[in-house]
């Protein structure tokens, strides 16, 4: 992957160039993102996923104060929870963590930092990274190229929250139901974080 990190990568494709949040996620970006610090940690293998419940696998941290975070949330409690709850729990408390994701992904160049606060925008500093990102992902979308975990779980959480006719355009979007099916046969993990993620942004369309 380009910059390797499931949830940088979510947010950097959840943005307007101009900076602004992209409107398909309106209500939703934290719900997302929430699942994507799911994904991420299950592709570190810190998680599993059993029976629609989040399972932690090992003892050790990430090293990543977010991740840690959301790690140790999900290993407090005495029995596992599933996956949708947990989802919620740490969307609920995205807000705080937000900032710190987007530090990264302007620490590494990829972004502009503008204002403060709910005024704070994001303009774009270096397509690049955007542009090599969502040719990887076209290419494992249709089968061009080895289909790995973190790539799987960015298009996953990327359609579940109905970005991928802002990723790809209206040409691919349009296959992207059909493609997304075929690739996520192969891993039911990904697959119920879109699914998680897909019904909260239904349910505000209704």
């Amino acid at each position: 992957m380009i910059i390797d990190r499931v949830d940088e990568e979510f947010l950097l494709f959840a943005l307007e160039p101009a900076g602004t949040w992209s409107p398909d996620v309106d209500g939703t970006l934290h719900r997302a993102l929430a699942a994507a610090w799911l994904a991420e940690l299950m592709v570190e293998a810190r998680l599993g996923l059993r029976g629609g419940k989040i399972m932690p696998r090992t003892k050790s941290t990430i090293g990543d104060p977010t991740l840690d975070w959301a790690l140790d949330m999900i290993r407090r409690p005495k029995r596992p929870k599933r996956a949708k709850t947990w989802v919620r729990k740490l969307a609920r408390r995205a807000g705080p963590h937000l900032p710190e994701v987007m530090e990264r992904l302007h620490g590494r160049g990829h972004i502009e930092i503008v204002g403060k606060g709910s005024r704070t925008t994001y303009p774009s500093h270096d397509g690049a990274a955007r542009t090599q990102l969502r040719d990887h992902l076209r290419q494992v979308l249709f089968g061009q190229r080895p289909a790995d975990d973190s790539s799987v779980a960015l298009l996953a959480i990327l359609d579940g929250a109905g970005l991928s006719h802002h990723v790809f355009g209206p040409q691919v979007a349009q296959q992207s139901d059909m493609l997304m099916e075929r690739l996520l046969r192969r891993d039911h993990r990904f697959a119920l974080l879109r699914e998680i993620v897909a019904k909260k942004r239904k349910k505000r369309r209704t």
